[in-house]
């Protein structure tokens, strides 16, 4: 995988929603923007104001050539959606959820005008068939930024219908608005606070098997999302599903290191055994799921 990298530079953040802050960025020529709507880029924080710094490298931890140079300011990387960007001034905009505590929502939250961050990227997942004429489009809060965006850029002759699952009514009028689009609405579950209700609401919905769906949501939950689609008939290509955050992360983290290299082991013999990237990533999740991780 290559990853260009570019610092951003903040020149303003604010809500627009009660739960959603809007960070804006001044971004340097490394960026080179693609098409599809849920493109993010990683952000790399430090734990201060000052962007990390990179060096070439070809080592295990490089991305295509580079890797950060000052690990010991390094606090970690998350990857975020790509809300807007405007090519002549090169503002970038990134939307991030309101949540209790985290890397990135720390540093927003103490960020002013003028810190820098490491970014690298951009990369996406969303790829609908040509001929899919229905799209349905899933997402919790962590998510919403991109569903907009998709939701901007689906073409008019396409039946939409979305899903979407926050705390607040009031997150809903962050959608932008799209005629004929039909918008079920989960209003009080998901997000951290109580059980989710979206995989559900995507297997009671039970679109037929030509449709495509880009659904995100936490990591526990897409599964249960891959499980109804594969049940209902969908081919591969025909959905994308990714997780977008996990509930309890450090503490995931902390048992999944335990036994990371007996989960990387399942992954390597899936594909020797002959099992595409994509289904044996979905061996691999069996096995973190029978481990209850």
């Amino acid at each position: 995988m290559r990853w260009d990298s570019f610092v951003g530079t903040l020149t303003g953040i604010r809500h627009v929603t009660p739960n959603m802050i809007r960070s804006t960025f001044v971004v340097d020529d490394g960026y080179v923007p693609i098409e599809p709507a849920d493109e993010s880029v990683a952000l790399y924080f430090s734990g201060d104001g000052v962007a990390l710094r990179t060096k070439q490298s070809d080592g295990p931890d490089s991305y295509g050539g580079w890797e950060v140079a000052d690990t010991e300011r390094s606090a970690g990387n998350r990857n975020y959606t790509i809300r807007d960007y405007d090519s002549t001034t090169r503002e970038l905009v990134i939307d991030i959820a309101e949540h209790a505590h985290g890397l990135a929502i720390d540093w927003f939250r103490r960020a002013e005008p003028g810190w820098q961050l490491l970014m690298a990227g951009p990369r996406s997942w969303y790829d609908p068939p040509a001929d899919a004429a229905h799209h349905v489009l899933g997402a919790d809060l962590a998510a919403l930024p991109a569903l907009a965006r998709i939701l901007e850029n689906t073409p008019d002759h396409i039946k939409v219908t979305v899903l979407a699952e926050v705390l607040d009514a009031e997150e809903l009028s962050y959608l932008p608005t799209r005629e004929g689009a039909t918008v079920v609405e989960l209003v009080g579950s998901g997000n951290g606070a109580s059980p989710s209700r979206l995989s559900a609401a995507l297997a009671e919905l039970a679109p037929e098997p030509d449709a495509y769906v880009w659904y995100s949501s936490e990591s526990a939950d897409i599964r249960a999302a891959k499980k109804s689609l594969r049940a209902a008939g969908f081919r591969r290509e025909s959905y994308d599903i990714v997780g977008y955050w996990r509930q309890d992360s450090e503490a995931w983290l902390t048992r999944f290191n335990e036994r990371a290299d007996e989960f990387m082991t399942v992954y390597d013999e899936a594909v020797a055994a002959g099992q595409s990237a994509d289904e044996a990533l979905d061996t691999y999740e069996q096995a973190l799921e029978e481990a209850g991780l």
